[in-house]
C-alpha cells in the first residue's frame, strides 16, 4: 500500500492527464481534419498538414493509452510521464505563441474542439504538462493505494480534471468571429 505523499499526487496527477490525453487523441483522430486546418493556421504547410495532425492524434492515444493502463494497473512508467510532458508543454508553448503574435483569433485545436486561444488554453496545457511531470515521478497504480485514498484520489481527479478539460470553453468567442470556415 501506499502511505501517501508524492505518491498519491503522482496517482491524481496520472489518473487527470492521461485520460485527457486518451480522449483528446480520439477526437483528433475521428477529426484529423480540423486539427489539420489548425496546423496551416499555423504556419504548417498543407502537404503536411494532415500527417502531422495524425501523428499527433496517434501520440496523444498512445500515451494518454499507456497512462491510463500505467495508473490502473502497472504504473505509470517514467517514459511515458515525459513524453507526455514534453507533448503538454510544447502545446503550451504554441498556444503562448499565437497568443503573443495577437493575430486573428486561431482555434486551439483542444481536443477537435474550435474555441479559440485564449490565456486559458496556455494555463490548462501547461498544468497538464507539470501533471504529467508529477506523473512520471509515481509509477503507482491506485490499485496500490487504500480503498478511501482510492475513492478520494478518483475524486480528486474528477475535481482537476474537469475544470481543466473546460476552462478554456468559458472564454466568450469574439461577437461576430466564427471559427468555423
Amino acid at each position: 500500500m501506499i502511505d501517501g505523499g508524492l505518491d498519491v499526487y503522482g496517482v491524481v496527477a496520472a489518473a487527470v492527464v492521461f485520460p485527457t490525453l486518451l480522449a483528446a487523441g480520439c477526437r483528433h483522430l475521428l477529426h484529423t481534419g480540423r486539427l489539420a486546418r489548425v496546423l496551416r493556421l499555423r504556419g504548417w504547410p498543407a502537404s503536411l498538414s494532415r500527417p502531422v495532425a495524425v501523428l499527433l492524434a496517434v501520440a496523444e492515444v498512445g500515451l494518454g493509452g499507456s497512462g491510463v493502463v500505467g495508473v490502473l494497473r502497472t504504473g505509470v512508467h517514467p517514459a511515458v510521464g515525459l513524453a507526455a510532458a514534453l507533448l503538454c508543454a510544447g502545446f503550451a508553448v504554441d498556444a503562448a505563441r499565437v497568443l503573443r503574435a495577437g493575430a486573428q483569433p486561431q482555434p486551439c485545436g483542444c481536443g477537435a474542439v474550435d474555441h479559440p486561444v485564449n490565456p486559458w488554453v496556455v494555463a490548462r496545457a501547461t498544468a497538464y504538462a507539470c501533471l504529467a511531470a508529477v506523473a512520471a515521478l509515481g509509477g503507482h497504480t491506485i490499485g496500490a493505494l487504500a480503498p478511501p485514498a482510492a475513492a478520494t484520489v478518483a475524486a480528486a481527479a474528477v475535481t482537476i480534471g474537469l475544470p481543466l478539460w473546460l476552462l478554456p470553453r468559458t472564454l466568450a468567442v469574439p461577437a461576430g468571429f466564427t471559427l468555423r470556415p
